[in-house]
């Protein structure tokens, strides 16, 4: 283990001391002082081990969390600052300008990109649930062995698959019983 720190320590050799650089990231200062506290009991509250190494891994897992967020700003913008300074030149048009159009689409929608409270709020990110949908909502019913549909009627029987697969199928015939009344 020591022979593994030191070789970690050969490849680390900031210019600057640790404490000037956590003096940038004012965040993960607090982390640490926490830390510290909890390894120095402090509050002289920790008397046995296994309470020592929860709080102490607690306190590493959010100060990882915190770190990795703050690591993920600071790409971000960056990312962000690097395409606006190298945008594709204006005289080339915006079908073959596909920085240009993601960029224009990113900052056209702030808040819409929240992943970490749509996971909270347990909804799912990404869109391989919409993209698989179509097994379960069309294909179920209408490729059935022997099945043929005109065109019309797929596509009544398509809303009504739908319907049911966003729990609105109550509320529809609901309304279509209001309407016959």
């Amino acid at each position: 283990m020591p022979e593994q720190w030191s070789e970690m320590e050969g490849r680390l050799k900031p210019s600057r001391s640790l404490e000037d650089r956590l003096r940038d990231h004012p965040e993960l200062w607090v982390k640490i002082e926490s830390l510290l506290a909890v390894v120095e009991n402090a509050a002289g509250d920790v008397e046995k081990a296994a309470e020592a190494e929860l709080r102490v891994t607690e306190e590493l897992r959010q100060l990882g969390n915190e770190a990795l967020r703050g690591w993920a700003r600071r790409q971000a913008q960056r990312k962000e600052e690097e395409v606006a300074q190298q945008p594709e030149r204006d005289s080339v048009p915006d079908d073959n300008a596909p920085v240009r159009a993601a960029y224009r689409y990113l900052t056209n929608r702030p808040g819409q990109f929240n992943y970490r409270d749509a996971l909270m709020a347990k909804l799912p990110i990404g869109s391989g649930e919409v993209e698989s949908a179509h097994r379960y909502v069309i294909q179920d019913r209408l490729k059935r062995a022997g099945a043929w549909w005109k065109l019309k009627n797929a596509r009544h029987m398509l809303a009504l698959r739908v319907c049911r697969a966003n729990q609105e199928w109550d509320s529809y015939w609901q309304s279509r019983r209001q309407q016959a009344a």
